[in-house]
């Protein structure tokens, strides 16, 4: 469980914030691996298909578990720029981050990524550019409408209600307790908010999760019915 003490000023900095498509490309392709995933049926029902050139993308991102913190860049205003922050990252970072998927063993491929190869970052960024064309760009529209509609509910529900029972309500892997946040998931630990404020984002990832790596501390929950977007005609 992550805990995340606030103080008064995180209270009053607590704020939402609509998640870019650069950030939920990666969380994306995990849940299209799900076979119940309302995103896998969204995709289906779409005629959109994950292409072959994805598959070094797949294999960063497994079905359930850990998201590699690396693949979900913070701010990025563009593709280019996404991928260009990807790209830059240090091997240390990578091989923390591919260090907690769930595999038995990892691929020459991967191997190769962790220790610095080019070959290896080309093959991820091209692999990540024929995922965001084919996938996730062509879906965006329709991803941007269910998100704004959660907004407009967290909201009202926010100036009604309060920041207490607001969180309360995003999942049941999320509680307010005593000026603490506590999420449910596999790391344990303690994070003073000091003062930096609190952002919440709505994602189509299928479980919460606190965004360590991010300068803006970003605690992420699920969309509440996220078959909203899926065409019914």
């Amino acid at each position: 469980m992550i805990r995340l003490r606030l103080g008064v000023d995180d209270v009053a900095r607590t704020s939402f914030a609509a998640p870019c498509l650069y950030c939920e490309l990666s969380v994306s392709a995990q849940v299209i691996q799900q076979p119940t995933s309302s995103f896998r049926r969204l995709c289906a029902v779409s005629g959109v298909r994950v292409p072959p050139s994805a598959s070094h993308l797949l294999e960063l991102v497994p079905a359930h578990g850990n998201v590699p913190d690396f693949l979900a860049p913070e701010g990025a205003n563009s593709l280019e720029e996404a991928l260009e922050i990807v790209m830059s990252t240090p091997d240390r970072l990578i091989r923390n981050d591919l260090a907690t998927l769930p595999r038995l063993a990892a691929s020459s491929w991967m191997l190769d990524l962790a220790n610095g190869g080019l070959s290896a970052r080309k093959d991820l960024a091209s692999s990540l550019r024929d995922y965001h064309d084919q996938v996730l760009e062509r879906l965006w529209p329709r991803i941007e409408h269910v998100v704004e509609n959660d907004l407009r509910f967290r909201a009202w529900q926010l100036a009604t209600k309060g920041v207490a029972a607001t969180v309360d309500g995003l999942h049941p892997g999320i509680r307010w307790r005593d000026g603490t946040v506590e999420v449910d998931g596999p790391l344990d630990a303690d994070v003073d908010l000091a003062g930096r404020g609190l952002q919440l984002m709505p994602s189509l990832w299928t479980r919460p999760g606190f965004t360590v790596g991010w300068t803006q501390p970003t605690l992420v929950y699920p969309v509440v019915r996220l078959a909203w977007m899926v065409p019914t005609g």
